[in-house]
């Protein structure tokens, strides 16, 4: 029984004789995420921890990339740096890129097709 139907981030709320039961669906879980990756092999999976605690858990979610980008600990490079990102829900796989300077942009995670 679930006592705060407000805290479901991804489930349907059944009324089922009077009590609240939670059908959970899908939701976002980060495999990996990487900033930079065009520019040095190293950046391998070094935004993951970032993106997955932005977005895990949701059927959706808005990652602005310069949140990862200000606390990753790498040298200058005049390059642009690229962002990825794969993740999953339920059984479906995802991917997201951003070519060139990902900065400043903000990626889209989505359970939807």
């Amino acid at each position: 029984m679930i006592g705060k139907v407000s805290s479901l981030v991804c489930g349907t709320v059944l009324l089922v004789s009077g009590s609240l039961y939670a059908q959970q669906k899908p939701a976002i879980e980060v495999a990996s995420a990487t900033y930079g990756l065009n520019v040095s092999e190293s950046a391998l999976g070094n935004a993951t921890k970032y993106v997955k605690s932005a977005c895990d858990g949701k059927r959706s979610c808005h990652f602005a990339i310069k949140n990862a980008a200000a606390t990753i600990a790498e040298r200058p490079s005049r390059k642009s740096k690229d962002f990825d990102v794969v993740y999953h829900f339920g059984e479906k796989v995802k991917k997201g890129h951003i070519d060139g300077d990902a900065t400043d942009q903000i990626i889209l995670l989505t359970c939807a097709d």
